[in-house]
């Protein structure tokens, strides 16, 4: 089963739906500004959300490598929480990004040698 954020209020995106997935949002009728509500009160909201209209939490499990760069530049103490939340178990599989396939470790890396 996959899991994915989307809201009461989006009809036509949950009309979409495959049949192997779920949104718990629209399960327990969450609205976009309830979810948006509930991510800034456990601190869930990406930095991004400071100068865009939307975005993932900073933790996203699919966000692109410029997302990551501007994390691991920008924010620190949240790289630093995403680098943890990598080594717990069941988290998200044995590898962070499943999109791309890489650790948060990897692209960690990367980001120092690429200056």
């Amino acid at each position: 089963m996959q899991y994915v954020g989307i809201a009461a209020d989006e009809p036509a995106r949950l009309r979409r739906l495959p049949a192997n997935a779920v949104s718990l949002l629209a399960q327990y009728e969450y609205t976009q500004q309830d979810a948006y509500r509930l991510c800034w009160e456990y601190d869930l909201l990406s930095p991004s959300y400071q100068y865009a209209k939307r975005g993932g939490c900073w933790f996203c499990p699919n966000a692109s490598r410029s997302e990551l760069l501007a994390l691991w530049r920008d924010h620190e103490e949240l790289w630093t929480r995403l680098l943890a939340l990598e080594k717990e178990p069941n988290v998200i599989n044995n590898i962070w990004n499943r999109r791309g396939r890489f650790y948060i470790s990897q692209m960690e890396e990367e980001f120092r040698w690429s200056g």
